[in-house]
């Protein structure tokens, strides 16, 4: 446990005993509410015995109600495992003396310790503690909330017709199955040590993405998506064409020649992309030839969430508007205003530097942003880069690159990919940017590609 300091019998006990303040409740205890002072001000009185503990529950973000539930039956749990009766909570010296029973392992010790803080922690700040590693699978699907994300995620590509069955049919007419809740449990189990840092940053947000299905057939499923929900939301003003793509992204992930993805540079010649296709081989030799339900085919990955932690992604922030997250390494949000080659240089530097705040992100493809935006509509009910009216940043997609001479030259310079809603005129639109012009609405959102 963090900051505990061993002795003869398990762990000094001082400085882990005020959570017990939040066990019991009485009408003079001063509590945190929404709209009140962010921390308790004073002992809850022991009497009761969590009879008033819903008032303490109650006064947390409803999003963190059931993690006081989980941590305050976790007590209560290993209190009824070792007959430790709840009345002793309301003095630490009694209840030191249940504790120094040899019936109760070092581990186990230390499992209700970190259930103390983790507890302490929530109602004190009012949010999770964030600053523990889980160390098993069942803490990671936890920590990510895994299941329930997979599952919103799997009924949307569902509702769009791009999941059948559990399979999507890619565009070299495969079938790739989607990744299960398990599995992505496993894969962010694997990495949970640099995920964690992310996760402090702000990355806990779950997207799957059929990568290896076809533009064509993803963009009509999202134009399709924003009618029918036009349909059920009344309210929600659409253009009666909602969704606009520059010509040059019609079959282009089917034309070796037009885009790539990956690219390390914006040069026409020396760009590093690959294609889709070898994207997915390359995702294929990576899995020494596992079977296709593998993540070959797909891209998983975590976005930030908002900072207030409400459903969908976080925006762009405009300029000058950044903040910093993370505790181990601060990130400083990278706010709009920049060109597309200065947010790429960012990434490029940070590859291979494991204490860079930007290690381990990518930006963003057409794939993802649309993905993205059916989420966070379906989530939130806003649009998601809404530039006119939310005051928000639209967004470069560095993930992708037109290298086309044929069209790149045309227009003068290399076409960098960006996507926006046009609130002014509500309509989606994906269309292709100046690599080297900063234009101070436009920002990148940076992914984590696990």
């Amino acid at each position: 446990m963090t900051n505990g300091r061993q002795n003869g019998w398990g762990y000094d006990l001082s400085s882990r005993f005020s959570i017990i303040i939040f066990f019991m409740a009485s009408p003079s205890s001063e509590i945190p509410h929404a709209h009140g002072q962010e921390r308790m001000t004073s002992p809850i009185s022991l009497e009761t015995a969590f009879m008033s503990a819903s008032d303490v529950r109650a006064s947390l973000p409803e999003q963190y109600q059931a993690k006081f539930d989980e941590l305050r039956e976790g007590i209560l749990s290993f209190c009824h495992e070792f007959g430790i009766p709840v009345e002793v909570l309301k003095s630490k010296e009694v209840l030191r003396t249940y504790l120094i029973s040899p019936k109760i392992s070092a581990q186990r010790m230390q499992e209700v310790f970190s259930l103390f803080e983790c507890l302490e922690y929530l109602v004190t700040n009012r949010e999770p503690l964030k600053n523990k590693i889980p160390e098993t699978l069942a803490e990671v699907e936890t920590f990510f909330n895994v299941r329930e994300q997979c599952e919103v995620q799997r009924e949307l590509l569902e509702q769009i017709g791009i999941l059948k069955n559990g399979f999507i049919r890619g565009i070299d007419g495969m079938e790739y199955q989607c990744p299960d809740a398990d599995y992505v449990t496993q894969l962010l189990f694997e990495q949970r040590e640099t995920l964690f840092t992310k996760y402090e940053q702000g990355f806990s947000r779950l997207l799957l993405v059929p990568f290896v299905a076809g533009l064509d057939g993803l963009f009509s499923a999202f134009e399709q998506f924003l009618l029918d929900y036009k349909k059920t939301h009344p309210d929600f003003v659409l253009n009666k064409n909602p969704f606009v793509a520059r010509s040059e992204y019609h079959r282009a992930d089917r034309i070796p020649s037009d885009l790539v993805y990956d690219p390390k540079s914006f040069d026409l010649k020396n760009h590093q992309g690959r294609t889709k296709l070898e994207v997915v081989e390359d995702q294929f030799d990576a899995a020494e030839g596992q079977a296709r339900n593998s993540t070959a085919g797909w891209r998983i990955l975590l976005l930030q969430a908002p900072l207030d932690n409400t459903p969908g992604f976080r925006a762009i922030p405009g300029r000058w508007q950044g903040k910093t997250q993370g505790q181990k390494i601060p990130r400083p949000d990278l706010d709009a205003g920049r060109s597309p080659k200065a947010y790429l240089s960012v990434l490029e530097k940070a590859k291979d530097d494991p204490n860079a705040p930007y290690y381990g992100e990518s930006g963003m493809t057409p794939e993802d942003w649309v993905m993205a935006f059916m989420t966070h509509l379906m989530e939130t009910g806003e649009p998601l880069d809404d530039s006119f009216r939310n005051g928000e940043s639209a967004c470069y997609l560095l993930g992708t690159f037109y290298h086309s001479s044929e069209y790149s030259l045309t227009e003068k310079w290399p076409a960098v990919l960006g996507a926006e809603w046009a609130g002014e005129v509500e309509q989606a639109r994906l269309g292709s940017n100046n690599c080297d012009q900063a234009v101070s609405i436009m920002g990148c959102r940076f992914v984590i590609v696990i």
